[in-house]
């Protein structure tokens, strides 16, 4: 997409190319407060890459000479044609996120979304002629033997606080199974650090039962499904050198001594 697409919101997508009179013809039926309730649904990423789809579309409509009461009001033709113009171009899971930009914008202009049988057929077609570029090669997975390495090249017989960060994140992720922008700043400056999206110390609690296994409570502020709410995630003590709450433990033990 072009650079300027990126400041695009649902209002200019419509009227960007439209005149005055036009312009009337585009106006949402919902009121703003719904609007501002639906943009809140979801992730500002999630927006912003909605809305660059929309405008994709929207120039597609333009370039084929599809009239503005067709673009927010599309047949299933002009939505199969629409589909298939990205065959053998880009992985049907690409397309098909499209088509749901399409449909959301659609429905925010109150019309019915005319999608059926033929369009899902052409969606089908359009994934099997995927070409092979679209498809990445899986990942491997992360095991515990390579959590092991780390603590092999990592010292933490000191008081080294960024060994000990290291290896307390590192264990608590993998066997919390968080991700890592739910417990990471994406900046080093503290005064980048924003509390009501990721944690504090005062987050984290430790606690001991009769047998002497400790376990750890790690409250989220903000993961990637509860962002207003979050989420707690609970650590459990494992005997492998890959110990989070051991090295959870080690972590903040400069200001909260602790036995595991």
């Amino acid at each position: 997409m072009p650079p300027y697409r990126l400041s695009l919101n649902q209002s200019n997508i419509l009227t960007s190319h439209c005149t005055e009179t036009e312009v009337d013809l585009a106006q949402t039926h919902l009121s703003a407060d719904a609007r501002r309730a639906i943009q809140s649904a979801v992730a500002k990423k999630t927006i912003i890459r909605c809305y660059n789809y929309q405008a994709l579309y929207v120039d597609w409509c333009e370039t084929n000479k599809i009239s503005l009461m067709h673009i927010t009001d599309p047949s299933e033709t002009t939505l199969c044609n629409y589909a298939a113009s990205f065959i053998g171009k880009e992985a049907g899971g690409t397309v098909r996120a499209k088509l749901a930009a399409v449909k959301n914008l659609v429905i925010s202009k109150g019309n019915g979304w005319r999608g059926g049988f033929r369009l899902h057929e052409v969606l089908n077609g359009v994934e099997r002629a995927a070409p092979a570029s679209s498809f990445r090669p899986e990942r491997d997975p992360v095991k515990d033997t390579w959590l092991d390495l780390l603590h092999d090249e990592i010292d933490n017989t000191g008081r080294d606080g960024f060994n000990t960060c290291i290896t307390a994140c590192a264990d608590t992720v993998f066997y919390g199974q968080l991700r890592l922008g739910e417990v990471l700043s994406n900046s080093t400056l503290v005064s980048k650090y924003t509390s009501s999206k990721l944690p504090l110390l005062s987050d984290l609690s430790i606690t001991t039962t009769p047998n002497d296994k400790s376990s750890a409570k790690l409250r989220l502020p903000c993961t990637k499904t509860h962002q207003s709410r979050g989420e707690s995630a609970v650590i459990i003590n494992h005997s492998a050198r890959s110990n989070p709450v051991k090295a959870l433990a080690k972590h903040i033990e400069p200001t909260i001594p602790y036995k595991c």
